[in-house]
């Protein structure tokens, strides 16, 4: 996950930090991605059940897959995630209860 976020917060084509989001910590871009998504459960252990996917119910810790949005954060697009190595979507997600 570090690497996914060195990623966001470097990469604007120029090698040079991006002005919008440099102050931004680890943990503040992840609070920033619960507040968008309503995802409260993001990098915690869960039990979440799908619609569309090839398991319909797992358990495990909740992640950010990449490719990473597109900062600032728009919530209209669909956010990746992933349980081990099954990717999904944030609108995939019928229920989800932390372990």
């Amino acid at each position: 996950m570090p690497e996914q976020l060195e990623f966001l917060l470097l990469d604007n084509n120029s090698g040079a930090p991006p002005d919008c989001n440099a102050h931004l910590s680890e943990n503040d871009i992840v609070e920033e991605m619960r507040a968008t998504w309503r995802i409260p459960f993001l990098r915690q252990k869960v039990r979440v059940t799908l619609r569309n996917c090839v398991i319909d119910e797992m358990n495990g810790f909740l992640e950010i897959a990449t490719p990473l949005p597109d900062y600032p954060f728009d919530a209209t697009q669909p956010l990746r995630l992933r349980i081990d190595s099954i990717t999904f979507t944030h609108k995939q997600i019928t229920s989800c209860v932390t372990l």
